[in-house]
């Protein structure tokens, strides 16, 4: 009779390291992501509009900038952003502003985001008063001769100006706007996260992950490991006891 229960005992303790060891060959993987063009649209339209905060120089100039829309396509290997802007200038008038935006998303922190290699900012239609008279009416209104000068020599160049600032606002709204999160779709928590993989293929943007995670089937692995451990070392110190003569003789 012992020896039978001992016998069960080690075909339970070898079940629960298998199905241990099972469950936590899953620890490491690896994720697939494909997205459409319609997938990304999907994301990027959920987080507009979007006011973008203004920092430095820009600051001068704009009062505020807002990301109306964002039209995204998937081409030649990368992906082109058409940006719809709508800014407010120091004299609460407005001014609309058509940007465009070509590059192929990097990622950081268990997120994608879209990073621009250059920012084409096209049309900026003002209401009532463009940029380098803004600019030269605010120069003549301080009263600091140098900071006066200084304002008057980018009068000239204002719409270059407000091209720069606006670049700048587009590039931090893509920093801080992820287009996919790894959360998202993945079951259980990713413990570490690499990047693999990442191109875009025939309209889709493709992206493999390497996974260290913590899910249902590990902790259950885990448990199931421990519990096989456990029975182990009761069956042989039961053994060393004496209680395992009925072995000996088979």
């Amino acid at each position: 009779m012992k020896y039978a229960l001992r016998r069960y005992g080690w075909l339970l303790a070898a079940l629960l390291l298998a199905l241990g060891g099972a469950g936590l060959w899953t620890i490491s993987a690896t994720h697939d992501v494909s997205l459409s063009e319609s997938e990304l649209q999907s994301r990027i339209d959920s987080q507009l509009p979007k006011d973008v905060a203004l920092k430095g120089a820009a600051q001068t100039l704009l009062q505020s900038v807002s990301v109306k829309s964002a039209n995204v396509q998937l081409r030649d290997g990368k992906a082109a952003l058409a940006f719809d802007v709508e800014g407010w200038l120091r004299n609460g008038k407005s001014v609309e502003i058509e940007a465009s935006a070509l590059g192929v998303p990097k990622y950081a922190e268990g997120a994608l985001y879209f990073a621009p290699e250059k920012i084409d900012v096209g049309r900026l239609a003002y209401q009532g008063e463009n940029a380098s008279e803004l600019v030269g009416r605010l120069a003549g209104k301080l009263g600091n001769d140098k900071l006066r000068a200084a304002l008057e020599a980018k009068a000239q160049k204002a719409d270059d100006w407000a091209a720069t600032a606006v670049d700048a606002a587009l590039r931090r709204y893509l920093e801080e706007r992820p287009v996919y999160r790894l959360k998202d779709d993945m079951k259980g928590a990713a413990m570490k996260a690499a990047l693999e993989k990442i191109a875009i293929e025939d309209g889709r943007l493709n992206v493999t992950f390497s996974l260290w995670r913590l899910s249902a089937s590990v902790i259950g692995g885990l448990a199931s490991f421990i519990l096989g451990v456990i029975l182990c070392i009761l069956i042989v110190r039961a053994f060393l006891k004496g209680e395992g003569i009925e072995i000996s003789a088979c």
